[in-house]
């Protein structure tokens, strides 16, 4: 009796997983839904520090490419929509959780905290008040999150700092990659200027690191401000005023090599000066 390949079902997920159902349209060749949930993600994180995807060379896209691929695009729209429903919610990280097994999440302790829960972390373990005063001033602030997860505590951070949120400087660090990759994009779609970093926080060894694009965007802005000072600064050295007892420009002072000497009624002679003559 022959037997037939076993097709993981796709399950429901709930609030934010709209663009979750668009990718269960395609025919994934019967891979289980986490490892096409992780395809989705990675093409979305390539797509953001490459600008480009070659999908030929993934195994998924070796049928039905072009089919895939518009698949990919819809649900990429459809998941931008679903954050502008939800502002500053990790929807990445919500299905993932939703369709892991009990057994994967153990394996890296990957139990994402609740939104809600950051939200209260953020009001109460963040000074705000302090962080948008001191980012009114023009100063940067810096955050630091170890074992970030998908960076929901990152997002409630910027949530409460609004606009002033681009005046961060966030670093995130995970040892799951899949975890950093969606912290990324995350942090990516809602311009925080941030590193992540995919490495081991207790022995401090790093795999790979990356900066988001209002990160690249803030530093190449800054350097041109400090490139501006510097020119600004060699101009001023070049026509700063005279220090006074310097001769003024066209004068040239004569002095006697035998020193001042001494008139007949006392005193001396003064100094002789006499106006530069051009070259006729």
């Amino acid at each position: 009796m022959s037997k037939t390949a076993k097709t993981e079902a796709f399950p429901v997920v709930g609030r934010g997983g709209r663009f979750w159902k668009i990718l269960q349209s395609a025919d994934w060749q019967g891979e289980s839904p986490v490892k096409v949930l992780e395809e989705f993600i990675d093409i979305a994180f390539h797509t953001f520090i490459d600008a480009k995807v070659d999908f030929e060379s993934r195994p998924l896209f070796r049928k039905d490419c072009e089919k895939k691929k518009e698949t990919i695009m819809n649900a990429y729209i459809m998941l931008g929509e679903e954050m502008e429903r939800e502002p500053y919610r990790d929807l990445l990280g919500r299905v993932h959780q939703e369709i892991s097994s009990t057994k994967a999440k153990d394996a890296l302790c990957s139990f994402y905290t609740p939104d809600s829960v950051c939200g209260l972390m953020a009001g109460i373990g963040i000074d705000v008040e302090a962080m948008c005063r001191k980012i009114s001033e023009g100063k940067t602030v810096s955050v630091y999150e170890p074992a970030c997860g998908a960076g929901r505590l990152m997002l409630a951070v910027a949530e409460q700092l609004g606009e002033l949120r681009r005046r961060l400087r966030v670093v995130c660090e995970d040892i799951d990659l899949n975890a950093c990759k969606m912290c990324y994009i995350n942090l990516s779609m809602w311009g925080v200027p941030a590193e992540v970093y995919h490495m081991n926080v207790l022995s401090r060894e790093v795999w790979g690191g990356w900066r988001t694009l209002p990160l690249a965007v803030e530093l190449a802005r800054e350097e041109q401000e400090r490139q501006l000072r510097r020119n600004i600064e060699t101009m001023q050295g070049l026509f700063r005023r005279e220090e006074p007892g310097e001769q003024e420009p066209g004068k040239l002072e004569l002095k006697d090599p035998e020193g001042p000497k001494e008139l007949p009624g006392g005193g001396e002679t003064a100094p002789q000066t006499a106006p530069l003559k051009q070259a006729e």
